[in-house]
C-alpha cells in the first residue's frame, strides 16, 4: 500500500480528516496548477503580502485526501510550515463541524423557540 506508515500500518480510530499540501514554488507554469481544482468551489488566499499563495477546492481526491496547493516564492521554512499547518487545521475544524451539522440543524427549531420566550 501506498501510505506513509506502510503497508502493515492499522489506524487505531476513526479518520476525521486527510489533507495533502502540495508545496512548490511560485512560477507560472506552477499557477497552472489552479485549473486542476473545481472553480465553483476554488478559495486562493495570497500570502506574505501577496507573494505566495495557498489554494484548495476542499473537496477530496480520488485517494480521499483534500489538496492544498502553496505556491511560494522565497518563503522561509518555518512559514512554510505555519501555512501547511494552519491548511490541515482549517480542514479538521471544517470537518469537524460538518460532523456536527445535522444535529445542529435538527435542534434549530427548538432553540429558535427558546429565544422567542
Amino acid at each position: 500500500a501506498n501510505t506513509p506508515f506502510g503497508g502493515s500500518f492499522s489506524q487505531p480510530g476513526m479518520l476525521i480528516s486527510a489533507s495533502r499540501v502540495e508545496i512548490r514554488p511560485l512560477t507560472p507554469a506552477n499557477i497552472k496548477l489552479l485549473k486542476s481544482f473545481d472553480p465553483e468551489s476554488l478559495c486562493v488566499t495570497l500570502l506574505e503580502d501577496g507573494v505566495s499563495m495557498l489554494a484548495t477546492d476542499f473537496r477530496q481526491d480520488g485517494n480521499g485526501m483534500t489538496v492544498f496547493l502553496l505556491l511560494e516564492k522565497a518563503m522561509a521554512p518555518s512559514r512554510i510550515g505555519y501555512f501547511a499547518k494552519t491548511a490541515i487545521d482549517v480542514e479538521t475544524y471544517r470537518t469537524l463541524a460538518l460532523l456536527g451539522l445535522p444535529l445542529a440543524q435538527s435542534l434549530s427549531a427548538r432553540l429558535a423557540s427558546f429565544e422567542a420566550e
